[in-house]
């Protein structure tokens, strides 16, 4: 994005605002769910938008060069902007309606080993 956006660095009231932008995500596949390509679907969805311009990406690397670029915009963990952030080459557009959240699961074998590795976030 590096700052050529209309709205980079900047704060809307709605995502219906960004309905006629094109959208990166995760592809939909048969059989699993991708829980970021569902979630921006059912964001516009549950703001009476139920199309949308968008083409998969199944990297996440692919999706953050492709909005560098300025081909789509794609809705992204945290965590996983922050050296593009740091660096401004990406920017983030504030969404005044948007809460997301993708629920993590951790599932362990009862009675298996477990290391000392630090425990959930």
């Amino acid at each position: 994005m590096r700052g050529t956006h209309r709205f980079a660095g900047k704060r809307v009231k709605s995502l219906a605002q960004l309905a006629q932008e094109r959208w990166l995500a995760f592809p939909v596949q048969e059989r699993r769910t991708e829980a970021f390509a569902a979630s921006v679907h059912a964001q516009f969805l549950t703001r009476g938008i139920d199309r949308i311009d968008w083409v998969a990406i199944d990297g996440l690397t692919a999706q953050k060069r492709l909005v560098e670029a300025g081909f789509g915009l794609a809705l992204l963990q945290a965590g996983a902007i922050e050296e593009e952030l740091s660096r401004r080459e990406l920017a983030i557009i504030r969404v005044d309606d948007l809460r997301v959240s993708i629920p993590v699961t951790r599932v362990v074998r009862r009675g298996s080993y477990l290391s000392g590795a630090p425990g959930p976030c």
